[in-house]
């Protein structure tokens, strides 16, 4: 079963439902047949059934006009669009995502995090040539991290990489919304703790 949601709300706390449709048929199409006037609302999409996995769980901001309208919605991955959709390393990043950041409670709440900013992301990283450049060599020198964790082998992360991290953190917070901008500290917390490596046994090399 897959259910599309739209939401109004300024922040994810106050957000409400104003409406929603579900169906377990394939291709799943959804049209919410209700105009809710000019606005900025949240479209998400989810899933009830764990055997089926989403390319993309996303939830962005859609811009109405003030005459009904319809709009379709790009599913937006910030790897993808710095590596490509068909390259080898973002078949890796769907796989560690599927797999084990899915898996586990502080992997599958960043899952969701990523996929809630990704527009956002994406629309930061397409206007800025220099961070896209270093997260694109951050991606690189994390892929075989990426792989170690995939293939069950021992995984090691130096310093210097989670400097880089923290850094680019930094780079993009200058740039995000309040909402992003609160996930980024976050992430960039849980790293520091080094929380996020020991979730995934994942040894800091001092």
């Amino acid at each position: 079963m897959l259910c599309v949601y739209r939401y109004e709300g300024t922040t994810p706390a106050d957000e409400t439902l104003l409406a929603s449709k579900c169906d377990d048929s394939y291709p799943f199409i959804a049209s919410i047949n209700k105009y809710l006037g000019a606005g900025t609302y949240n479209i998400e999409l989810t899933t009830n059934d764990p055997e089926l996995i989403l390319d993309y769980v996303f939830c962005s901001s859609v811009e109405l006009s003030k005459t009904p309208t319809t709009t379709t919605i790009p599913a937006v991955c910030p790897a993808e669009a710095i590596l490509g959709p068909n390259s080898s390393d973002a078949t890796k990043l769907r796989a560690l995502r599927n797999q084990l950041a899915s898996k586990n409670s502080l992997g599958n709440y960043y899952v969701g995090r990523y996929y809630r900013n990704a527009a956002e992301l994406s629309s930061i990283l397409a206007t800025d040539q220099t961070l896209q450049n270093r997260a694109h060599s951050l991606i690189q020198k994390i892929m075989p991290l990426a792989g170690a964790l995939l293939a069950r082998q021992k995984t090691v992360i130096s310093k210097g990489t989670i400097q880089e991290a923290v850094a680019l953190i930094d780079a993009l917070q200058l740039r995000a919304s309040p909402p992003l901008k609160a996930d980024l500290s976050r992430l960039k917390k849980d790293m520091q703790s080094e929380a996020l490596f020991k979730a995934f046994k994942i040894k800091v090399k001092k």
